[in-house]
């Protein structure tokens, strides 16, 4: 197993070079992945409301 080390403490030029490069970072895996993740989120929630509507349709009743 590899460690991986990360400074504690950045200047405020170095945390904006960080912050910089997330942003894009995040902008091209959204370019390149965006309707994906858009369809898996649908996906997910299509079957969150699919076994709540299945569990909701075994509800026994009390008598």
């Amino acid at each position: 197993m590899k460690t991986i080390t990360r400074v504690t403490h950045w200047t405020a030029e170095q945390a904006d070079e960080i912050y910089r490069l997330l942003d894009d970072l995040k902008l091209a895996v959204w370019q390149s992945y965006g309707e994906d993740i858009v369809k898996m989120h649908q996906e997910i929630s299509c079957q969150e409301r699919l076994a709540e509507e299945k569990g909701k349709m075994n509800d026994e009743l009390p008598f």
